[in-house]
């Protein structure tokens, strides 16, 4: 694919029109030669510039700042979350850094910088977006196998930053209500209890609601 081609990760990329992903009856010279975009420089370049973009300006100030602060305590009267399950874990996020609910799609792995935690990138509405494991995040091992039709993929966005994650199933969007709050128990705190700040009973089940600051923060540290 010549360099002459758009490479902005927008919905007019080249691989969203004459590549794998189009719908223009227009294909690109070079597919049947790469076979799919994910083999293509191009393509390639576009996952690395997500990886290698500049810190945008008073970021570092403002995560600085904002992981300075005294924790407040949460008020489980005006919190809205989403919960999730990964493995035998429920967790639970803040609804406020949820972008959407989406299912799931092939992940494609970045040349020599994908691992265990990076999985590798996705395409989400023509963008692309990083896609990671919380379960490798949070160092959960339990390796049950799922039923695949419940699962889904979440998208989080916090601090101009785009992430996505698969998940086993979502149970939904619930609001915490006061006397739910329990101490973390071992048996999440021998995965996620690092990133654990309260526990939520939900129908008879202990939700492990993470710290999305410290989530984020960790991730960013993991793959930079």
């Amino acid at each position: 694919m010549s360099n002459e081609i758009k490479t902005e990760n927008t919905a007019e990329s080249c691989w969203n029109s004459i590549g794998v992903w189009g719908t223009s009856s227009m294909r690109c010279p070079k597919l049947a030669e790469m076979t799919h975009c994910r083999n293509c420089p191009v393509f390639i370049d576009a996952g690395s510039d997500l990886l290698n973009r500049e810190i945008p300006p008073g970021y570092m100030d403002e995560w600085t700042e904002l992981l300075g602060q005294k924790k407040e305590e949460l008020n489980t009267n005006n919190i809205s979350i989403i919960i999730f399950r990964i493995g035998r874990e429920f967790l639970a996020l803040r609804s406020a850094i949820f972008r959407e609910i989406i299912n799931p799609r092939s992940v494609h792995q970045i040349p020599h910088r994908s691992n265990d935690v990076l999985l590798g990138l996705t395409n989400v509405h023509g963008e692309l977006q990083l896609c990671f494991s919380l379960k490798a995040l949070t160092g959960n091992e339990d390796a049950e196998q799922t039923d695949e039709s419940e699962a889904k993929m979440l998208v989080i966005q916090s601090v101009g930053e785009c992430w996505v994650f698969p998940v086993d199933q979502v149970l939904g969007v619930f609001r915490c209500n006061e006397g739910d709050e329990q101490n973390v128990p071992v048996t999440v705190s021998k995965a996620s209890g690092t990133f654990t700040k309260k526990v939520i009973i939900y129908d008879q089940r202990e939700v492990g609601l993470l710290d999305d600051e410290l989530l984020i923060y960790t991730l960013q540290r993991r793959i930079s």
